[in-house]
């Protein structure tokens, strides 16, 4: 057993316990998981008319799918049929902040083992994003 000593950890904990205590507060503040619902459902629509998770480009489609899109008349873009995914994503903010879609956007998203779907993440929060989220969360807890 490798034991490592780690200096200011005890600073570290309590700047973290102390940051929790605001964050948590901050979860009860309705602007703020409105305009965090608000970005990530807008983010989300972003990254399936890119086809990135992110900044990272979806997998392909396999060439047996892409064909029969094109031959059904629909684009050839990963996660795009009829739109009726992207339109379907929403946010609620009753008892917390719950990102709301077609059921099957969860298989895309997951971090399951795969063998057949590939991921497709719509719901991809950026280092941009991030920033955004704490903005929010600075002006909540500042009320």
């Amino acid at each position: 057993m490798i034991e490592v000593r780690i200096d200011n950890i005890d600073s570290v904990i309590k700047q973290l316990k102390e940051k929790q205590i605001l964050i948590s507060k901050a979860e009860n503040n309705r602007q703020f998981r409105r305009s965090t619902g608000q970005l990530l459902v807008s983010r989300a629509k972003l990254n399936i008319e890119n086809s990135t998770a992110g900044n990272i480009p979806y997998k392909p489609l396999a060439n047996s799918t892409r064909k029969q899109k094109i031959r059904q008349g629909y684009t050839d873009k990963p996660l795009e049929r009829t739109g009726l995914l992207k339109s379907s994503l929403n946010f609620e903010t009753n008892s917390g902040l719950y990102i709301t879609a077609m059921n099957y956007l969860k298989y895309h998203q997951s971090d399951e083992p795969r063998t057949k779907l590939p991921q497709r993440k719509a719901i991809a929060i950026t280092t941009a994003d991030g920033r955004q989220i704490e903005k929010y969360l600075i002006r909540a807890i500042k009320g």
